[in-house]
């Protein structure tokens, strides 16, 4: 028996590990074949067959096959997160939707907002996966549609067009603000290439969806709120009025912040079956109310809700400088 190797690219189907295990498990079982192993970083099968039995041709059609049997079932559905602010919700989704039925694998990424999964299509359904994430506090936006590649492409270098030369001296070569120069002592300025020749967007991308804004805004009115309530408790507290005016001060901010962990911390309980950072903290509010430690309660709450909100904050910042910073890459390199 005489044999051959054949290296067989995977493409795209490499960027998803369940997919190519796959693909790899339909040529094993292909008439001919003795072996299969990933080569180049498992971004290709090396393929050993029975040279007698199948050649390259052969083999090429029974991946096309199996590619096409793989991408009738299985989907890569990306969508957009709203309300993440740190990489325990990332963790709290992926551990909720990895649950689900019909998902064999989903990556969340709290930086861009996105969660990437692998479903089967026969078992799962997106509405079902939307739901579920719904309940956990999260918005859930549409399905983002994956780039389209032609696959006969080649690569092509980017290619810039240049600003006129000028013929002052006082030029440089990137000066491009108006300044007086030449011969005749006027202003001037040279013309940059536009965004429409280069494919380079110059300006900065859009904030994402209103959902996160109008999230931000919803926690910085409660966090402002619990904190003057504490305030305004605490000087109460100071003053020859009534204890329980001050204590009813300091419940009202310990409801006004509380609320909203107490209900994060249920939901994700509910959904995950594992507590979470948000319902130790209610936990612990509680039992400072039990004891009638009214002052430590809101305090709690407060401090909790400053950290949650500049943690939110700073995530939505870095997002949107990486959208910015994505936004000036080229469509074509």
């Amino acid at each position: 028996m005489s044999t051959e190797t054949i290296d067989l690219p995977l493409g795209r189907d490499a960027d998803c590990e369940p997919c190519a295990g796959r693909i790899r498990e339909t040529l094993v079982h292909h008439a001919g074949v003795t072996g299969v192993a990933g080569v180049r970083d498992d971004t290709a099968l090396r393929v050993t067959v029975d040279a007698e039995r199948c050649d390259a041709a052969c083999l090429a059609e029974a991946l096309e096959d199996a590619r096409r049997a793989l991408h009738s079932r299985y989907s890569h559905p990306e969508m957009t997160v709203t309300g993440m602010d740190c990489a325990d919700c990332a963790s709290r989704i992926e551990h909720t939707v990895r649950r689900l039925p019909g998902v064999d694998g989903v990556s969340v990424s709290v930086t861009s907002a996105r969660m990437r999964l692998e479903l089967d299509t026969e078992v799962g359904d997106l509405e079902t996966i939307r739901g579920r994430v719904s309940k956990l506090g999260y918005g859930v936006g549409e399905t983002i549609a994956p780039p389209v590649v032609a696959a006969s492409a080649a690569p092509r270098e980017l290619e810039l067009p240049q600003a006129a030369a000028c013929d002052d001296a006082c030029c440089a070569p990137a000066d491009a603000a108006p300044h007086v120069g030449g011969r005749d002592g006027t202003r001037h300025a040279h013309a940059a290439p536009s965004s429409a020749a280069t494919g380079v967007t110059a300006s900065v991308a859009p904030e994402r969806g209103g959902l996160l804004r109008e999230w931000a805004r919803g926690s910085d009115r409660v966090t402002r709120t619990s904190a003057v309530l504490l305030l305004i408790a605490v000087l109460l507290d100071l003053t020859r009025f009534p204890g329980v005016f001050a204590i009813a001060a300091y419940a009202l901010s310990t409801a006004t912040g509380g609320v909203s962990i107490a209900r994060s911390g249920i939901r994700g309980a509910i959904a995950t079956r594992r507590p979470d950072m948000n319902l130790l903290m209610a936990i612990a509010v509680l039992g400072a109310v039990a004891i009638g430690a009214w002052m430590e309660a809101a305090l709690v709450v407060v401090l909790f809700s400053i950290g949650e909100l500049l943690e939110g904050r700073a995530v939505g910042r870095a997002r949107r400088e990486l959208e910015a910073l994505v936004s000036l890459a080229p469509q074509v390199a």
